[in-house]
């Protein structure tokens, strides 16, 4: 288990500094590695409750992961716009 949570960080990180070498004025990588990491972090959390039967916790967790993914998009379509201002009249 130890390794598979430790693999998805790593893979969370390679992600946010992907999106950081894309456009770094507008995505720094601390950003994109944390918010990467609270996606993560909550994903484990609802899908951990699911698997124990512990639903309701699940569904409250899962909808702050749900409004934290919509952030993140926000996010990354204002740095898309930021970046190519032109693109976007």
């Amino acid at each position: 288990m130890e390794a598979a949570t430790s693999a998805v960080y790593a893979n969370a990180d390679a992600i946010a500094d992907f999106l950081s070498s894309a456009n770094p004025k507008n995505w720094p990588q601390a950003e994109m590695r944390d918010m990467m990491k609270g996606h993560i972090d909550q994903t484990i959390v609802y899908a951990t409750d699911e698997l124990t039967g512990n639903y309701a916790h699940g569904i409250d967790v899962y909808d702050e992961a749900e409004t934290h993914m919509l952030m993140l998009a926000d996010d990354l379509s204002d740095g898309l716009i930021a970046q190519f201002p032109g693109a976007f009249r």
